[in-house]
C-alpha cells in the first residue's frame, strides 16, 4: 500500500476570516490573506502566563525581496476580563495596494519570547467601511 501526500494550493482572497491561536510563542505567524490599504485584527479573551499584553506586527509579503513591515502594535485589554473588556484591536493604513498580508507575534507580557500566548477568537476585518465593535465569529 503506497501512501500519497497531496498539497492543495487555494489562491488568497480578500474576506474577512476567523480562526484562534494556540501556544503561539515569539515570532510565530498568522494564515496570508489578500489585502490592501486597511486591516483589522481584533483578539478576544487572551491568555498568557501574566496574562498581561502582547505585540504583533503586520507584514506585507513579498515573492523575491524581504518582506515590508508595519506599525507593531500592542494588545492589552483582551487579557483583563475584570474590568469588562475582553478584546483588542489593532488597526493598519496600509501603503500598499492589494497584496498577501499577515501579523507574527512579537513579545508576551512585555518582554517574554518564550511564554506561550492563546487567543480564543481572531477576526481580520479587511474593509474599513464594515467596522462592527466586539467579537464577530460564531
Amino acid at each position: 500500500m503506497t501512501a500519497a501526500l497531496v498539497l492543495v494550493f487555494a489562491p488568497n482572497a480578500q474576506a474577512n476570516w476567523c480562526s484562534y491561536i494556540e501556544n503561539w510563542t515569539t515570532a510565530d505567524e498568522s494564515r496570508r490573506w489578500l489585502d490592501g490599504y486597511y486591516s483589522e485584527v481584533n483578539w478576544t479573551l487572551c491568555d498568557s502566563p501574566d496574562d498581561k499584553n502582547a505585540s504583533l506586527r503586520m507584514w506585507r509579503e513579498w515573492d523575491y525581496y524581504p518582506d515590508d513591515g508595519f506599525d507593531t502594535k500592542t494588545f492589552s485589554e483582551c487579557f483583563s476580563r475584570y474590568d469588562g473588556d475582553i478584546s483588542s484591536t489593532g488597526i493598519w493604513d496600509l501603503p500598499h495596494d492589494t497584496g498577501s498580508y499577515y501579523f507574527k507575534l512579537g513579545v508576551v507580557d512585555d518582554y517574554h519570547t518564550d511564554w506561550p500566548l492563546d487567543v480564543h477568537e481572531v477576526y481580520v476585518d479587511t474593509s474599513k467601511e464594515d467596522s462592527h465593535p466586539g467579537p464577530r465569529c460564531p
